[in-house]
Order: C-alpha cells, then structure tokens, then sequence
C-alpha cells in the first residue's frame, strides 16, 4: 500500500519551503527577539516535515491501515493552503528583477514598513503553527498504531510462550503415564528368532483350542530368558490364510470383488496420521490441514485480530467456511465482541456469505447484538445491498428500528446506496421512514444526497418528510446538482425557505455547488437571495469562494447585496480575494463592493488577499483607493 504521489509531493514541497523561509529568516535572527522566534518555529516545522516524509517513505503500510493513511492523508489536505500560503511567503520575499518599478516600489515598502513586518510575521507564525498542529495529528496517528503493534506482539509472543509451557508440562505427563511400546519388544524378539523354530507350539492343541474357544486364555510360564517373547512372537507371526482365500470359500466372492487395504492411498492416509500423531502440541496438530487457510485469513494483515477483533470475525468477514466451522466446534464464542465489525455475525453480513451467516445462527449467533462501524448485523447487510441475508436476519428476527452505527439505521444505509429492492423490502417489514440520525440525518436525505431519484420517489410516498432539524434534504440534492430531485422535493412541500444545517438554505448549497440551473429553479420558486447564516454566510458568499461565475453574475443580477456581512469571510468580497478568484473581484468591486469593508477572519480583502500573496488581486483592491492604514 503505497502513500499518494500528491501527498508525498505536498510534504516535499512543505520542506522545501519552509528551510527556504529559515535560510532568509537566519540573517535576522540576531536583530529581531520576534524574528529568531519566527525562525525557531520555522526548524521546528521543518524536522517534523522531515520526521513525516521518512515515516511515509520507509514503512511498510499493511492491509488495514487504510484508516490510518486516510487521517494522515486528511490531516495533509487540511494544512494545504497554509503550506501554499508560506510558498507564497517565500515567493514575496525573493528578488524580482523583472518586475516593473511599480512592483519592485510596492516590494520594497512592504519590507521597509515595520508595521507590516510585524504583521506579517505574526501571520507566519499562525499559519505555521495551524501547520504543525496538522501534522502533530498525523505523527501521533503513526505513533498509536506503532504502539498497538508492538503491543498485539507483545500479547500474541505471551501466548506463545504459555502454549509452549503448557505443552512442555502435557508432554512430561503423558510420557510418564505412555504404556510400553510393544512393538519394540516384538521387533527385537523376531530379530533373535530362528526360522522353523516355535512351531511346535502353534500347532499344539492347547494352542488350537485357545484360538477357537472363547473366553479361552493361554499362559506360557517360564523364568526370565526363558524364551518366552520368543515364542510370542512366532504366535504372532505364524502363517495364516489370506483373507480374500476365505471371502472366496466362504462368500463365494469374485477376486476383483476384494479390494485390499494395503496399497499406496492407505499407506499415504497412515503416513498422514502419524506425521499429525507425532506433532506435541495436542491443540495445534488438528488444525495442520488448515494451516495454510489460517495463515491467509488471520496473518495476511498482520494486525488483524487489533482490526476483526477475533479469530472468528476474521474468518468470516473473509468468507472461510470451513475454518469458521472449525472455529466453532473449538468452542469459539459466536457472539464475541470487539474489533471493527463489533462481532462475527455483522462482518458476515456485510460480506454476504450467506452459508456462514446461517452457520452462526445454527450456533446461537445473537441477531440484536449491537455494536461495530455499523452498528448491527442487518444495518451491514443493507449497506452492499445484501438481499437474502436481510430476509434471512428479518425471519430470525433482527430489530428493523435499531438505532446506531454509521447510518443510523438499515433503511439509511440502503437508500443512500440507492438499492431499491432493498428499501422496498424493509419499508414493507415496518421500517419508520421518519427515522433520524446516522450519518445524513434521515433517509430521504441520504437518498437525496446520492442522487438516489428513484429513491426518493419511493420514500416520498411511503410519506417521508422533507425537512429535517439538521440539514435539508432540499438542501442535498441542491448541493449535489439533482434537479429532478430538486423538483420532486419542491412539488411534495420541501421547505424552500428552512434554514438549519451547514449551509443554512438550499439556495446556500446550490450557489457553493455551483448549480447554476438550480440556482435558477430556487429562485424561480420563492428562495430569499438576501438569507444570512451558515458557513458561508449568504448564497453570494458561497458562490464567490468556490469561484462560480456565472452564478456570481446571477446573483447579483437578481439584486443581491454585495455589501453584506456574514460568514467566516465576513462578505463576499474578502471570500473572493482570499481564494484569488480575480475575476469575480473585478465583478464584485464593479457591482459597488466596498473594499475598505472590515469583518471576518481576514479583516479585510486586501488582507485576505496579501496572506495568500494574490498580488495581481492586492494590486486590483489598491487600484481602487484602499486606505492602506487599515491593512
């Protein structure tokens, strides 16, 4: 499993422009205490890059660490811009001998300016400091899993050496309490026996009658030396009929009729027996035919038993009929909890292997067990749309209402899926189609959200309800892009004007989106284009950020307020220069945006847009008179 080329890019480039920031930064650290702070700051982000990139590049990932690269990766994205912003540092402060006198006057106030030295200098430090509490996450992600693995070794070397303690102790006491091989005393009695010699006792009478009347004993009495083993072992081997010779006589069997007992597949069945018989671990040897299956399922992720928990979540999760049944006739617990999937019977049923599901059932699996990513078995099996096994969990019973896990519950999963059949299948076992929580709220916005059509008609007429207290499913299928969906929901009396949620109104989410069509119908249908709150504050917020221009030039064609302050950005102006969308600046600054505005994280624009170093956007705002003493 191999770390992303753009994330090893992104730490490769973070090194480099952070030691270029320490090497400009190092002539000055002697003159300024805030400069030779910045520069320790500046190291210290640098080592860690460092410390990141040789643990990336020199590890081994496995299998399971997919969560572990997916936060790494995550903790990477969100410092992105702010290894971009000291890039763009970086940029400002080297020489530029091609740039006009304009430029080169504007470069040289910026340096000479000690407020603005200062100020920028605080900035460093802020966005170094976002930096590395990103990648302080990444580096202690790496740290824990180092820890669980040493501690799954140390836990899985414990166990070893009490089997081997155990086994030592067992062999001791079976040895003293193994009768005499008799063999051994035959094999060396054949050895001193003379041919010939001992007949005269196999032919004796009192022999005869031994072998023909029951209950009969024979005692050869004689002191030691005597030659009494001898004359054992002549009784024992004495000549005797062939025994087909009898089933011929006796039977009047044909000779192709008996098949002899000895031949190559029977001596291989025997060898095979006495290699498991000679085996000391009296535990292990019967799992020898299995060895090689074991050691896919349970050593493949060398971690796994820390991921699926046990061994026989493990082998079901892989589809391993045969050493799930093994597993369990050992005496495994078949509703065991731990690892990712809570326990045996929900792996399974994500997987869809049916036969083991059955498997488990048969050996007391516990259908409202509940526990895992997804919470209970039927909420997994409607996440891969897993028919047979939904009904087979519906007959034993599984609870169609039970709350938790990822989606909340299984008529969640399935519509988010769009598995129709599915959905159709658990709303006809009484599943509430009102139900709340998971991970999109409710079904109808989970189906919204995918774009599941279909499913939202279904849900719909089963009488689903299209507003929601945390998020819209108006809102997602705007966001999306789905007009249809858009429609279906306005024709069946989603709330146009409801604002809850992350992007406060549906209009919000389609202007981030950049769905200019849905803008449109929003519009069209009553949307207030002045509605404030959520993460980007107002829709022309939203569309001036994510750099929509034609719906930019729709908005405001529809008269909304280029002065309005809220969100993060405060307006859409500071939105718009922060992320260097030059285009929608000059739309935004004709259409009367004031560009001495003050509010949101970055002040102003002009802040916003020398913190990214947007210089052709802070020579545009300067175009326009900004008073400079408010930057």
């Amino acid at each position: 499993m191999d770390v992303a080329a753009s994330i090893a890019g992104l730490i490769s480039l973070g090194i480099q422009v952070t030691q270029s920031l320490v090497d400009y930064y190092t002539a000055y650290k002697g003159r300024e205490t805030d400069v030779a702070d910045t520069t320790k700051k500046l190291k210290r982000l640098s080592g860690m890059l460092e410390s990141l990139r040789c643990h990336l590049v020199d590890r081994k990932f496995l299998a399971d660490d997919q969560d572990l690269l997916e936060t790494i990766e995550g903790a990477l994205r969100d410092c992105e811009g702010c290894i971009h912003e000291l890039q763009s540092q970086c940029d400002k402060f080297k020489d530029n001998s091609t740039s006009s006198i304009q430029a080169k006057a504007l470069t040289a106030a910026r340096k000479l300016a000690y407020p603005f030295r200062r100020t920028t200098l605080e900035e460093l430090n802020d966005t170094v400091d976002e930096i590395a509490a990103h990648l302080s996450l990444a580096l202690q992600s790496l740290q824990l899993k180092n820890i669980d693995r040493v501690q799954n070794d140390t836990e899985d070397t414990k166990r070893l050496l009490d089997l081997v303690r155990a086994n030592q102790i067992s062999l001791t006491i079976r040895s003293w309490l193994k009768a005499p091989d008799a063999t051994v005393n035959y094999n060396e009695a054949c050895k001193k026996r003379h041919g010939g010699t001992g007949l005269w006792l196999v032919k004796s009478p009192v022999f005869f009658s031994w072998l023909t009347k029951p209950n009969s004993f024979l005692w050869l009495n004689g002191f030691a030396g005597c030659g009494k083993s001898v004359l054992s072992s002549t009784a024992i081997h004495r000549e005797e009929p062939d025994i087909r010779d009898v089933f011929v006589d006796e039977f009047g069997a044909l000779q192709d009729e008996i098949i002899s007992m000895k031949n190559d597949s029977v001596d291989n069945d025997i060898a095979s027996f006495i290699s498991g018989s000679l085996k000391t671990d009296r535990r292990l040897r019967k799992w020898e035919k299995y060895h090689d299956h074991i050691k896919e399922a349970l050593t493949e992720r060398a971690e796994g038993v820390g991921y699926y928990g046990n061994a026989l979540q493990a082998a079901s999760y892989k589809g391993y009929e045969k050493i799930v049944q093994l597993l369990l006739d050992n005496g495994a617990d078949v509703n065991a909890q731990g690892g990712h999937y809570g326990n045996a019977l929900q792996a399974v049923s994500l997987r869809g292997h049916e036969k083991i599901v059955k498997l488990l059932f048969d050996k007391g699996a516990d259908i409202h067990v509940q526990g895992g990513h997804f919470g209970n078995a039927l909420q997994a099996a409607s996440v891969f749309g897993h028919k047979k096994i939904i009904e087979l969990l519906l007959d034993k019973g599984a609870d169609i209402h039970a709350q938790g896990g990822q989606f909340g519950n299984a008529l969640q999963a399935a519509s988010s899926r769009g598995y129709e059949k599915i959905v159709e299948l658990l709303l006809d076992k009484g599943a509430d189609v009102h139900a709340q929580g998971g991970l999109y709220g409710s079904a109808l916005q989970a189906a919204s959200w995918g774009g599941q059509g279909k499913i939202v008609k279904l849900l719909l007429n089963k009488g689903a309800g299209t507003n929601a207290n945390d998020g819209t499913a108006l809102q997602a299928a705007s966001r999306g892009g789905y007009k249809e969906i858009v429609e279906l929901l306005l024709d069946n009396g989603a709330d146009i004007h409801a604002q809850v949620g992350y992007y406060k109104s549906a209009l919000h989410a389609a202007s981030a989106g950049g769905h200019k069509k849905i803008v449109e119908l929003l519009l069209d249908n009553g949307a207030n284009i002045h509605t404030q709150g959520g993460y980007y504050g107002n829709a022309l917020q939203a569309a001036s950020l994510e750099g929509h221009e034609k719906i930019v030039e729709l908005l405001l064609d529809k008269g909304a307020d280029v002065h309005a302050q809220s969100g993060y950005y405060g307006n859409a102006l500071q939105a718009a220069s922060w992320r260097g969308h030059e285009k929608i600046v000059q739309s935004l600054l004709d259409n009367g945006a004031d560009v001495n505005a003050q509010g949101g994280h970055y002040g102003n624009a002009l802040q916003a847009a020398l913190t990214r170093g947007h210089e052709r956007i802070v020579q545009l705002l300067s175009d326009y008179r900004l008073n400079t003493d408010t930057v």
